[in-house]
């Protein structure tokens, strides 16, 4: 994620936070809880924001970890009792199995398209 976009995020996280607090009462929440009913144990939530789906999920019973690049949104899980990482998902600081599942729901419209790789 470039400087311009980490750098917006910290100056506007409660900003964003506020706008997006019911954003599972607006879109079809089935994503997500598709997701949920298939995992258990740990869960990284890459771009985890303020936490919104972190929430969600732990009410679901999962074991959440944050990574975000953002330092705001970093304090704000933290608060929210969230093991919390400050990171680039580009460069995650984790083992290669130290999670059971990995949740990116809105933060992969930082990445270029041409960055993705799925396997179809």
């Amino acid at each position: 994620m470039n400087l311009q976009t980490i750098t917006t995020y910290n100056q506007l996280a409660k900003e964003y936070d506020d706008e997006t607090v019911d954003f599972w009462n607006r879109f079809p929440s089935e994503c997500i809880d598709e997701f949920a009913g298939r995992i258990s144990g740990k869960v990284l939530n890459v771009g985890s924001g303020p936490g919104r789906d972190s929430v969600l999920l732990r009410n679901r019973g999962i074991d959440v970890t944050c990574l975000d690049a953002s330092e705001a949104m970093i304090a704000m899980t933290e608060a929210q009792g969230f093991r919390s990482v400050l990171g680039d998902f580009a460069a995650m600081p984790f083992a290669d199995d130290e999670f059971d599942g990995i949740w990116a729901y809105t933060s992969l419209l930082h990445v270029p398209k041409n960055r993705i790789d799925v396997p179809l």
